[in-house]
């Protein structure tokens, strides 16, 4: 790539160069280009409530530097989330809607050398809950939320993310919802609890990325040809994707002070090694955890991996605690989530 031309940059920023080809952007091209990002789909997952579904597209507008590959966002749309069947403790079960808004631009950051594509930026995030005829509104006030990805595929502009904001004291919109917010929200999503994003779309950058399609004529024959007999087309082969398949065992019924525990299993299922896998499992109010958090290098195709999870209970723990584990590819974008309802006596 020769320096100071701005078309061989932005032809690296499409995949030419990554790819051992080339894509032929214009030597002239603007060194800021219009980019945009849009994730059709999403989910978040607030503590270990239920997981909620976007109902809507989230959006990214904003641009690329073709020189330093630095982006900038602004406006960053966030769609709400919405999850149904929730249950809240003493209050039975309703709706969950999580809306985030961002509270200023958002910027992006790729990395060749450690190929991937990261988003991060400020955000503030509003819980409502409707729970019969009742609507409790809880604010959680500003806070840092990064999301990570590989980098996007080039020629189609796929690309994925996953990432989580740290949670604060939730604080009630109105008086009707204080009782709610202190209580039955933060049993399930603590301060210090996290917030978990997962978006899966494509950028874009008209002109470069998706690639542009060549069109090649074929010259008119000169003189008739011969037929040949049709061949049989080569199906083309499947693409190797990783696949994650989280099972927990069930546990025993225990007294108040003692530990119970179960077993998580997660399996790769797919048909490639599946990169930078967490496990992170949410501690229950009144409970104490040997470990919430298991890192994995990599989870071959075929294999699985056994994790044995001690939960001892106190004096304060309810007598159905709820413990919610989630199993994340952040490299692939892919996420699971299972929950196991413990039985306490006593």
């Amino acid at each position: 790539m020769m320096r100071g031309s701005r078309g061989a940059r932005a032809a690296a920023i499409a995949g030419g160069l990554l790819a051992g080809g080339a894509l032929g952007v214009s030597a002239a091209s603007a060194a800021s280009l219009p980019m945009t990002v849009t994730f059709p789909g999403g989910t978040v997952t607030a503590g270990s409530f239920k997981q909620a579904t976007a109902t809507t597209p989230t959006t990214f507008t904003g641009s690329i530097d073709s020189t330093t590959f630095a982006s900038s966002f602004d406006p960053v749309v966030f769609a709400d989330a919405r999850a149904d069947g929730v249950s809240f403790t003493g209050l039975g079960t309703g709706s969950l809607v999580v809306k985030t808004t961002a509270t200023g631009p958002f910027t992006g950051s790729l990395s060749l050398d450690l190929k991937n594509y990261n988003l991060s930026g400020s955000v503030s995030q509003q819980l409502v809950a409707t729970i019969g005829n009742a609507t409790y509104t809880c604010n959680l006030q500003g806070g840092s939320l990064s999301l990570s990805g590989a980098l996007p595929n080039f020629t189609t502009g796929a690309y994925a993310v996953a990432g989580s904001r740290t949670a604060p004291i939730p604080v009630a919109a109105d008086a009707g919802s204080a009782a709610f917010c202190l209580g039955a929200l933060v049993s399930g999503l603590p301060a210090g609890g996290q917030v978990q994003h997962t978006y899966a779309g494509s950028i874009a950058i008209p002109g470069v990325v998706p690639a542009p399609t060549v069109v090649v004529v074929p010259p008119t024959p000169t003189t008739p040809t011969t037929p040949t007999t049709p061949t049989t087309p080569t199906p083309p082969a499947a693409t190797k994707k990783p696949k994650l398949k989280l099972t927990l065992s069930a546990a025993k019924a225990v007294r108040r002070g003692q530990t119970a525990s179960f077993t998580l299993t997660l399996a790769n299922t797919g048909t490639a090694r599946a990169r930078s896998v967490v496990i992170r499992i949410a501690r229950p109010a009144g409970t104490v955890l040997r470990r919430t958090q298991v890192k994995l290098s990599s989870l071959p195709a075929g294999r699985t991996k056994t994790v044995t999870v001690r939960v001892r209970t106190t004096a304060k723990t309810a007598s159905r605690p709820k413990v919610a584990v989630t199993a994340r590819s952040t490299a692939d974008g892919l996420s699971v989530s299972r929950s196991r309802t413990l039985k306490v006596r006593g």
